[in-house]
Formats: structure tokens, C-alpha cells, sequence
């Protein structure tokens, strides 16, 4: 691994010096072999701070950080219109906020005149072979001052008495543990101060090196830097037990300490074939000391400088390998809430009673999937999320962007990178409504289909069907009522399990029953009501248990009058709230229609129509009307049906001229009419027989009269000979 050093950059010229400081380095670090060949990293900044610039010129030039304390937007709620409620859409914290500001000074060996120009004279830290006595004469000379006399000046961070050789408190080494890395990268945690604790969920080590790489900045850059020394003690490396009294003999034996004085800037310390068992709870403990000594073998004197400044930088790495708990066993909070769960408007997420005794909650992700069809029709949880947020609050809305089953993915990590998960959906539509489908008919099942269903016998059931006309469309191409399958969810890249889903509640992992997106019908009657009658009171609604059978079945509690109706209101509901309304009818019929048989006139090869014969009957149907009369050519002799046919009943459109002449024509309840008159005709060429049959046949004509709740009256007419009819063989 590469670790990179940072050092304060200084540019120098005549008059005026330039400083940049860099951020701090990442120069104290350990990594961590598992035994898949997985390191763990960790970075700790060992940052030494000095005075005593020695510079060149009348000024210097540098950077001045300061510090302040600003209030901000750390989270922000993307449902709220930031172009109207800009500040309530944030959630602000007071933070700090880093400002570096160009400063320009006097150089160290020169001092502002009454001009505040950079022109008086000073003797600066003694260089080499000179040093500064008291009352500020230097004891050699000054470089910058002619007369070899002046004030001493000391270079930031050492005390003017007596020498310019005492350290400032600044001077002493500072300590930042900045974070770990893993190969993964995943960030296990982050420290910002030393002596504190990281944490990491990895185990099955067979190697752990310690790397301590110091960096050490003096500011005297023309002086001091020649004569400071640097000195790396030791690093060691323990072990101790969340339980000690669980501890394993191996793990308590580990003490490893790397000593002995080092000029490297980076000293290594490993422990190979690390085969020591690891539990939840302990923890590797790491303590390493650095020197800085500032001596020159070429004074003599007592009062140059010879100070020494040390330094023990410490730090723990904490094994957690157990994820973040929910109190559900002890609390009423729930891991995931959303509300309300089918929604027009922007859903509400909250969760809460979520504990890590170990290393603690490090943050929850929120991630918001759109739930698709798969080729069975049910729903599944794509890849990738259509929103994700990481926040430590533990409440948000979201506002989808189009209808669908949405599915609201928590994890929540903790420190050492263990996470729990808990899933709930909820449904989202502003847009849908149910929709009436004319193809589709709500209708008396139990009535004639040749009366379109609108006239029955009074004798049977009553059925009514309305399979498939009423759909929320919207709902059932999205498919948003099936059931979500409960296939592994990847996040990551990895397989999770997820601990707390969503099995209870009005959208879940099972199916909401529903007819192309109804969830519940309503009906009223069958009543004895016109057709024309509106809709019924509200508190006449009564519920239907099977959804998916769009069906009602009733038995009479009342004898039907023959010509009376029947009427019956479906109301279909879905999720949203939505509703619709239909009706239909049913006319009653108990009594066969009438026919005059003995009335009727055949007319055997009628002029009009070539090898045709013609029946003049009257028949009627006071209540439900003629629908058909049907007819069929017999042979006596053989019992074989020749030839058949039928004639619907002789409807007119014209009722005025019907009702002024009810001895020729009537109509019936549902408003048709209906004349009694009725012709038909049988075409001869149909018949076929040999010349044998053709001699000895003895023909009759059946007719059958049926009315529309296909009751009939039957009668028979004959014919006679087959040879009376013209035909028979020519049409062949």
C-alpha cells in the first residue's frame, strides 16, 4: 500500500515568502489480512507543528485558517417545492465551515517601521555557530542587522526567554485517526481524534501489520531543520475482551510489541500466521510513541537548544460481526412505517426503536424501489432504486412520480459496517378510476340469450354475471394487487436477507384478491322494479364475498308475475376509494306462447317462389313476445327429418299503429310489438330422396312456436305425398 506524505509548502524570494499548508496526511495506518486474502486498513495523521521560521526578505506571506460556524442545509426534503419554501425544505444544523485567508507579515528578522513597512532590522533565531543572549544581543552576529545588536526575535512556536529555545505547547506533536479502508470499499467508521475506537465487522485474519509513518514539519526550514532528530520508539499490539472471562488463552497471551529506536519515517510492525480466534466484542489495541529531539553537536554552551518533545498516539479496532436489533419484542415502535399505505399523495416513512449496543447506529439508507410485473404477473423489486438517501434521521415523506406498488428497502448500519433490513410497500395513484366495459355485459345469466337476456322463466334461479365489466385499468396492467415474490434481494451485489418484511397490512407480500383491479362488489336486489328505475338508497348495498367469481345467484322468495321485471344494481370498488355503479333487468315470462294450428293455410307450390310451399299461421306471445317458429319436414314412413328451418317472430317498429290494432299486433312489457301473422316458407329442393322413397313417402310439417324465455307451443300440419311437391328431383 502506498501511503502518501504531506508536507507545508514554502516558496521563497527576496523579499516575501508564500506558505501552503496541506491537509492532513494519512500516515499512521494498519492493515489486516483475512484469509481470503482481504486487507483492512486503518490511517492515523501523526502531524508535528513547530516555530522558528528562519526566512529571507522583508515579508513572508501565508495562509491563515480560521473556523466558523455557519447554519446549513444537511437534509433536504425532496417532496417540498424549493422554489417556494426554500428555507422549510431544509432541515439546517449549525456547522463548521473552514475559511483560509492570505496573510502578509514581516519576514522573521524585520519589523514595522511607523509606515507598517517591513524596514527596521532584527536578529532572527540564531543560525549555525551563533546564538541569541539575553537582553537580545546576538552573541555572533545578526545577518540582516549592520550593527550586530538587536531585539531577538523568536520564530513562532519557542518562548523569547532567555534563548528563543523553549517550546509553545503548539510545538508538540498532534494526533488525527482519520478512517479505515477496507479492499472492499466499504468505510468501516470514522475517527476524528486519537485515543478513540474504530470498528469493523471482519474476521478469519492470518496476518496483521502495523504501519506507523511519521511526518514531522519544522517551520525553521534554514536552521532548525539541520539540527532536529527523529526518533520511532515502538509500536505495540494487544488484545483485550469485551467478556474477559470468555477470553481464549491464545488471544490473552497476545502482547506483540515492535521496539527499538527508528530514524524511518515509517516503521512496520507484523504479526504473521495470525492464528488467534476472534469473538464479537474484543478488541486490538495499538499504541506507538514518536520523538522529536532538536540538538546541535556543534554548541557547547547550556543555553543552546537541546529540548526533546514525545508523543503516544493509541487507538482500538473494536470486532463487531453482530448487525443493528429492533426492540419489537419489547417495544410497540415499528422497524418501518409507511402511511398511509395506499396513497394519492406523498407517503410518509418512519421508523424508530432500532439499537446496536456494540458499536452503535452509524446511519440508515432509505431506498425507494418501483415494484414491476414479471412474466407471471407477479410483482418483483428491481436492482436498481429509483431514490436512496443516507440520513440519521429516522423520518421522511416521498412523493412518487407516477402510479405503481413502491417499495420503501431500510437498512440500518451500524459502525462496523453490519446492517439489518426492513421492507414495507404502499401503493401510489392520483390518476386511476373504474372504468365500465360495454364488451363485456352485466347481465341475467339465468335468461335466454336469443332474448339478450332480458327475459326468463319464473320457475328457476335468478343469475347474474358481470365478468369483466368493471376494470381499473391502470391497476391491472401494473398488476399492483398480486402478490410480490419473495425471491432474494440483491443490494450491493450481494444477497441480503431481509429480517423484517412486509407480511401484514392493506398492501403486503401476498396478494390483494381483486377482479381486474376490483377488490369488493356491492349489489341491490334482484327488486321488482322497472327499468327505468334509478339508482336505490345507500343503505340497500349489500357486500358479495366472492370477488373473483363477478357473480350473484338467488333463489325466488316470491312467484314472478308473467310480464313483470326484475332489477339488480352492481357497485365495484378498488383500493383507491373509487367506485361505479350498474344495472340490469329481467323480464318474467311463465306461460308458452299462443298459435292457431287449426287456422293455419299451407300453401303447396306457390307461384311467387319456384319449388317453395308456404304456411300462413298466426301466433303471439302476450307477455315476452314470438321469437322464432321453428319448422321441419318428416317422413312418416321413415321418421327422417327431410328438410327444417325457422322464421323469426314478425316484429314491427311502428307501436302507435300496434296499439290501434291489438287484434292484428301486440306489444309486451319491454316495449316491442309483435304482429300475429307469420308466414313461412319451406323450400323443396332440400329434400332429397330416391325414386323408391320418393313414391311412398307420407310428409307432415312440425312446427314449434317459442317465445322469448324459450317456452314453446308445438302443432302439426300435413302434407301429404312427397310427389305433390314440385321439385324434389329437378333441383338435383
Amino acid at each position: 500500500m502506498n501511503n502518501a506524505i504531506f508536507r507545508n509548502h514554502e516558496h521563497y524570494n527576496e523579499n516575501k515568502i508564500t506558505r501552503r499548508r496541506a491537509s492532513h496526511p494519512f500516515v499512521f495506518s494498519y492493515n489486516i489480512m483475512d484469509v481470503r486474502g482481504v486487507q483492512l486498513v486503518l490511517f492515523v495523521s501523526l502531524v508535528f507543528a513547530a516555530g522558528a521560521d528562519a526566512l529571507s526578505g522583508h515579508t513572508k506571506t501565508f495562509w491563515n485558517e480560521t473556523t466558523e460556524n455557519v447554519l446549513q442545509c444537511v437534509d433536504l426534503d425532496i417532496n417540498c417545492d424549493v422554489m417556494k419554501q426554500n428555507l422549510a425544505c431544509c432541515r439546517h444544523e449549525v456547522v463548521p465551515l473552514l475559511h483560509y485567508d492570505e496573510i502578509t507579515t514581516c519576514a522573521e528578522g524585520w519589523l514595522e517601521d511607523s509606515n507598517e513597512s517591513c524596514s527596521i532590522a532584527a536578529c532572527r533565531h540564531c543560525p549555525v555557530n551563533t546564538f541569541c543572549l539575553s537582553n537580545g544581543t546576538c552573541a555572533h552576529f545578526c545577518e540582516v542587522n549592520s550593527n550586530k545588536t538587536a531585539t531577538c526575535v523568536c520564530s513562532p512556536g519557542l518562548k523569547t526567554a532567555p534563548y528563543c529555545n523553549i517550546f509553545k505547547r503548539k510545538m508538540t506533536p498532534i494526533v488525527v485517526l482519520e478512517k479505515i479502508n477496507r479492499a472492499d470499499k466499504k468505510i468501516l467508521s470514522k475517527i476524528r481524534l486519537y485515543n478513540e475506537r474504530a470498528w469493523t465487522n471482519r474476521n478469519g485474519f492470518n496476518r496483521i501489520t502495523v504501519m506507523v509513518p511519521h511526518i514531522y514539519f519544522p517551520d525553521v526550514i534554514s536552521s532548525l531543520h539541520k539540527i532536529y532528530k527523529e526518533q520511532y520508539n515502538s509500536a505495540i499490539v494487544s488484545f483485550s475482551k469485551h467478556e474477559s472471562s470468555q477470553i481464549h488463552d491464545s488471544l490473552r497471551r497476545l502482547h506483540t510489541e515492535c521496539g527499538g529506536n527508528r530514524t524511518t519515517q515509517t516503521y512496520i510492525c507484523t504479526l504473521s500466521a495470525f492464528d488467534r480466534y476472534i469473538d464479537h466484542g474484543d478488541t486490538m489495541n495499538i499504541d506507538t510513541d514518536s520523538t522529536i529531539s532538536f540538538s546541535s553537536p556543534h554548541y557547547t554552551l547550556s543555553n543552546l537548544i537541546n529540548r526533546t518533545q514525545t508523543f503516544r498516539a493509541s487507538m482500538a479496532i473494536g470486532f463487531d460481526f453482530q448487525p443493528p436489533v429492533h426492540c419489537t419484542k419489547n417495544c410497540s415502535l415499528q422497524p418501518l412505517e409507511v402511511s398511509p399505505e395506499i396513497s394519492k399523495g406523498r407517503i410518509h416513512i418512519e421508523w424508530n426503536g432500532w439499537e446496536d449496543g456494540l458499536s452503535g447506529i452509524k446511519h440508515y439508507i432509505l431506498s425507494v424501489y418501483k415494484m414491476t410485473p414479471n412474466q407471471a404477473g407477479d410483482l418483483s423489486q428491481p436492482d436498481d432504486s429509483c431514490f436512496s438517501n443516507t440520513t440519521d434521521r429516522t423520518s421522511t415523506y416521498y412523493l412518487p412520480s407516477q402510479p405503481g406498488v413502491y417499495a420503501f428497502l431500510l437498512i440500518v448500519e451500524d459502525n462496523a459496517s453490519n446492517r439489518n433490513y426492513a421492507r414495507r410497500f404502499a401503493l401510489y395513484d392520483s390518476t386511476s378510476r373504474i372504468d365500465i366495459n360495454k364488451t363485456n355485459k352485466l347481465y341475467f345469466s339465468s335468461a335466454s340469450e336469443e332474448s339478450n337476456y332480458h327475459w326468463q322463466s319464473n320457475n328457476t334461479y335468478i343469475s347474474v354475471s358481470w365478468e369483466d365489466h368493471f376494470v381499473n385499468y391502470i391497476h391491472d396492467k401494473g398488476k399492483f394487487l398480486s402478490q410480490i415474490v419473495t425471491d432474494p434481494v440483491v443490494i450491493d451485489n450481494s444477497t441480503v436477507i431481509l429480517t423484517y418484511d412486509d407480511r401484514e397490512g392493506k398492501i403486503k407480500l401476498t396478494a390483494t384478491p381483486n377482479a381486474r383491479g376490483i377488490i369488493r362488489f356491492e349489489y341491490v336486489g334482484p327488486l321488482a322494479a322497472d327499468p327505468k328505475d334509478g339508482k336505490p338508497d345507500t343503505e340497500s348495498w349489500r357486500g358479495l364475498g366472492q370477488i373473483a367469481h363477478e357473480s350473484l345467484h338467488k333463489g325466488f322468495t316470491t312467484a314472478r308475475g308473467d310480464g313483470s321485471s326484475d332489477k339488480v344494481w352492481i357497485k365495484a370498488h378498488d383500493v383507491m376509494g373509487h367506485t361505479a355503479v350498474d344495472s340490469t333487468y329481467v323480464y318474467f315470462d311463465s306461460s308458452p306462447p299462443t298459435a292457431y294450428g287449426d287456422k293455419a293455410i299451407l300453401q303447396k307450390n306457390i307461384h311467387s317462389r319456384k319449388f317453395t310451399s308456404r304456411v300462413i299461421m298466426e301466433a303471439t306471445d302476450k307477455d315476452s313476445g314470438i321469437y322464432q317458429i321453428q319448422w321441419d319436414v318428416q317422413d312418416k314412413v321413415t321418421g327422417r327429418i327431410l328438410t327444417s328451418g325457422f322464421t323469426a317472430g314478425n316484429r314491427t317498429e311502428d307501436k302507435a299503429d300496434c296499439d290501434s290494432n291489438i287484434k292484428e299486433c301486440r306489444c309486451v312489457a319491454d316495449g316491442a310489438c309483435y304482429l300475429f301473422k307469420h308466414y313461412l316458407y319451406i323450400d323443396h329442393c332440400p329434400i332429397q330422396m330416391s325414386n323408391t322413397d320418393l313414391q311412398i313417402a307420407d310428409l307432415v310439417l312440425n312446427i314449434r312456436v317459442v317465445n322469448y324465455a324459450l317456452l314453446t307451443h308445438n302443432f302439426t300440419m300435413k302434407i301429404g305425398k312427397a310427389t305433390t311437391l314440385n321439385g324434389i328431383k329437378q333441383c338435383e
